[in-house]
């Protein structure tokens, strides 16, 4: 017992400043971002890959969105606060996993210097 809490305390620990660093970005995204990215007919691909799994985490979507569902959800006034207010205790075991093996197992396509 002691052992695993060692590790989810060193997990947490590590995961903390990325944390912190993204909701420091997600208060940086200004409105006039988010009408940006909202007006693209046809997004690329890495812009699409990083907003999709949040509007599942934030929509308790169960399957990869449309580009149509991602900007109804982009329009939505309160989505930057949706974002900053997201209780991630909340996420089911099932999201949990369809966002892993949907978009975290490739790894190169989340290469953060390639953004």
């Amino acid at each position: 017992m002691h052992e695993r809490k060692t590790y989810v305390s060193t997990k947490l620990e590590r995961a903390e400043p990325a944390l912190i660093e993204a909701e420091n970005a997600v208060r940086g995204v200004t409105a006039g971002n988010i009408t940006e990215i909202k007006n693209l007919a046809k997004p690329p691909e890495k812009v699409r890959i990083a907003l999709e799994p949040v509007i599942i985490l934030i929509t308790k979507g169960k399957a990869k969105p449309a580009w149509e569902a991602v900007r109804k959800v982009l329009a939505n006034k309160d989505f930057k606060d949706s974002i900053l207010n997201f209780k991630k205790e909340e996420i089911t075991p099932t999201t949990k996993k369809f966002i892993l093996d949907n978009y975290l197992k490739d790894e190169k396509a989340y290469d953060i210097d390639a953004f």
